[in-house]
Formats: structure tokens, sequence, C-alpha cells
């Protein structure tokens, strides 16, 4: 096997880094994610399986990274997490929109949301996706935000709040996989879901006041 040089040792593990996740990517395209092995990923990147093991501990771990990596949501949720002036319900959907658009990136994005979503189907926790996992924790922090100031009429421990929305989104994007052609309307189902759930106490009762009349 040839060696592969650089001239810093930081530069030559990100060359190394680069050929393994290079490597693993070309796989998920080609293969089913349950028979890629570590042996796979080491051949395909042209070194010897115990470096790569050097790198990450399983396969587990690299489908991990090179999902974060790939979707890299962490300046979007960072915009939408600290956006305070606006409505909570408007904040989930813009969650709604960066999973939806995320998946729709491209190939290789498709294929690490649907491993994901066979994992999910049998463990059904969105926080266990690596890619999202940041996405879960944003969502917490908003409703428990939002409970604490009483804007919101949802009670109840915001986790569990979020643990239920996670089921929706991973049926969502379920549906979404299976058919294609039903994005929109999916999306507009949690669009009206979020709207209705998560308005405000005081949109609420003046929407019962306006009734009323």
């Amino acid at each position: 096997m040839p060696k592969i040089q650089a001239p810093t040792v930081e530069e030559h593990r990100k060359l190394i880094w680069s050929r393994i996740k290079s490597a693993f990517e070309q796989l998920l395209l080609e293969e089913p994610y349950t028979r890629i092995t570590m042996g796979d990923v080491a051949k395909n990147a042209g070194i010897a399986r115990n470096t790569l093991y050097n790198y990450v501990s399983d396969k587990a771990e690299l489908f991990a990274r090179v999902a974060a990596d790939h979707l890299s949501l962490s300046q979007q949720l960072d915009h939408i997490a600290f956006n305070e002036e606006e409505k909570v319900s408007n904040r989930l959907r813009q969650m709604v929109d960066l999973l939806f658009d995320s998946y729709a990136a491209d190939a290789l994005a498709k294929k690490i949301y649907s491993v994901a979503l066979a994992n999910l189907r049998t463990n059904p926790n969105l926080r266990d996706f690596p890619a999202v996992r940041r996405l879960y924790g944003t969502a917490v922090a908003i409703v428990r935000a939002a409970q604490r100031e009483h804007v919101i009429s949802v009670e109840g421990d915001p986790e569990l709040v979020v643990r239920l929305i996670s089921g929706l989104l991973v049926n969502a994007l379920t549906i979404v996989e299976e058919s294609p052609e039903r994005t929109d309307e999916v999306r507009d189902v949690l669009y009206s879901f979020m709207d209705n759930t998560f308005s405000s106490k005081q949109s609420r009762h003046s929407d019962a006041a306006g009734s009323a009349e």
C-alpha cells in the first residue's frame, strides 16, 4: 500500500480523513449501508484497517461524522435558536424547512437520511440520528423557553413534547422517501400542525373571542 505523505502531522491527518470520508461516501452511494464493512472503507481509502480505527471506532461513528459534516446544519440552527423575536410556531416551521431541504440537497443527503430512517423505524428517537441531534436540542430549548414565558399552550416536559414531534418528522420523511411527489403536501400538513399546536395563548384567546362575536 503506497505511503501517504503530507508536510505536517496535522495536514497528514486531514489528508487521511479526507480519503476515509470520500471512500465511505462513495460506498454509501453504491452499496446498502448494512453491507458496507470497515474493511471495505479502508480498502477504498487506500489505507490499512488499523489506520482507519485510529480515526473512528466503528461504522456507526463513521456514519455519524460523515452525516454531520455533509448536512452541516449548525449555522442555520444557530439562526433559528437565537431568533427569539420570532413566534415559536414559525421557528419550528423553519426547522421543518431545514430538515426537508437538507434531505433534498443531493443523492448523498437522501442516502444518509434513508439510513437514519431505517434505524429510527426500529428505535423511534430522533436524537439517535447524529446529523440532527442539534436540531432536537434546539427544538427542546425553544419549547422550554416558550413554556417558561407562558407564550404557548402546550404543557408537559419539553423533551417529551419534542420527542412526540420527532415521531411526526420521522413519519413525514418516511412518506416523502416512499412518495416524493407528496413532499409539498406533507410539508403543508406539518406547517398546519406547528401553527395550531404551538400558537401563543394570546392568539388562541383572540381567535376564540373573534369566533364568539
